[in-house]
């Protein structure tokens, strides 16, 4: 895959690893490494924003808006 971003700050470095990931989840390899480290650095945004704004009952709001509209 070739894309091109004029005018980005994306280095060589990161482009090269964006299209390595890509040409590995196009071919089906699955890295249990990566995948790990994803998951850890998802659950510490998720921490994070959790700290930051409070836990997010969003959908039981909405839910409760479609029943109270009814």
């Amino acid at each position: 895959m070739n894309v091109t971003l004029e005018g980005s700050n994306i280095t060589a470095e990161f482009r090269a690893a964006i299209q390595d990931t890509i040409a590995r989840a196009i071919a089906g390899i699955r890295d249990q490494e990566k995948m790990n480290a994803a998951a850890e650095r998802m659950d510490r945004m998720r921490e994070q924003n959790r700290l930051l704004g409070g836990a997010g009952d969003i959908g039981v709001e909405i839910v409760r808006s479609m029943r109270q509209s009814r």
